[in-house]
């Protein structure tokens, strides 16, 4: 069972944590088994399901409640385009499956730098196309995702809307990195309340994924697209985020755009907190508000 931890005691064990997976000189692939072993446990509750399959020629996970609903949840996991998988945002994904009782997907996309920019945004985006193909009629899908993911999933819903594929019923951006200019990483701040997601951290993701010429593109910085027309978003964010500024940013600039935007900061929490699911009682508290929040914007969505 998850226990209430002091913020201060959750950026504690973040700050070794993170400073041991992200060693500067150590290959990707070492940093990236570090971090499935590091987060994949708990894992997916007993009463969700997980098998595989293909979708759109990407590899991906499927964690079924024992009662699904008529929804589908597309999450795309985050860790800078580099890292991360489907088993280490197991628990997280989860959690939200069993809050919004749907079908969730998580793919497997191709990380960098092995598979540069669009790489990830293309696996995300043919991921997202057969589903919307295969879904039944009055199905919802959602679309959400942590950090790098989050900026996935906003891409996504911009994607959507260019190229007149249906659209999320809401999309939930969890810490999002939806900004990788130089401007952007400039202006981050040097907090060392933030125990994990350090200045240096970012650039490094920003060279291993994106040339110089693709960092202002819409798949790669959603934050700089055109907005208008998008679902729902729930951004849920925290305090002591390296990247809260964007997440501000977007929710100014999306209620802008004329969208509906819940948007929550968590005070003293860190970038990534959230997955922490399973075992810190605050990531389960804002998972199933997220989840909670998701389905209420679609249902007010339906009735407008």
């Amino acid at each position: 069972m998850a226990i209430h931890v002091p913020p201060a005691i959750v950026r504690m064990v973040a700050r070794p944590l993170g400073r041991l997976i992200f060693l500067p000189r150590a290959p990707w692939r070492a940093q990236r088994r570090a971090l499935d072993l590091a987060f994949s446990w708990p894992g997916a509750p007993r009463e969700i399901s997980i098998t595989r399959t293909d979708l759109g020629g990407v590899s991906t996970e499927i964690l079924t409640p024992v009662r699904p609903g008529r929804r589908v949840l597309l999450y795309l996991h985050g860790g800078g385009y580099t890292v991360g998988s489907p088993r280490s945002h197991r628990a997280l994904a989860a959690r939200l499956a069993g809050g919004l009782q749907a079908v969730t997907y998580v793919p497997d996309y191709r990380l960098a730098p092995e598979h540069r920019f669009p790489a990830a945004f293309d696996d995300c985006l043919a991921v997202y196309t057969a589903l919307v193909q295969d879904i039944r009629a009055g199905d919802q899908i959602f679309v959400a995702g942590d950090s790098a993911g989050g900026g996935l999933s906003l891409a996504l819903g911009v994607a959507a809307i260019q190229r007149s594929l249906p659209s999320p019923s809401g999309i939930g951006l969890l810490c999002p990195a939806i900004d990788w200019t130089s401007e952007a990483l400039a202006n981050v701040p040097r907090d060392k309340r933030e125990p994990m997601l350090t200045p240096d951290l970012l650039q490094r993701f920003c060279d291993a994924y994106l040339n110089a010429e693709d960092r202002a593109n819409p798949a790669a910085s959603p934050l700089l697209a055109d907005l208008t027309g998008l679902p729902p978003l729930v951004i849920d964010t925290a305090g002591h985020d390296t990247l809260l500024g964007q997440s501000r940013r977007l929710a100014a600039e999306a209620r802008k755009a004329g969208v509906t935007v819940r948007y929550r900061e968590h005070a003293g929490m860190p970038h990534g907190f959230h997955c922490g699911a399973g075992l810190v009682k605050q990531a389960d508290l804002a998972l199933d508000e997220i989840a909670a929040a998701l389905e209420s914007l679609a249902r007010t969505r339906e009735r407008s």
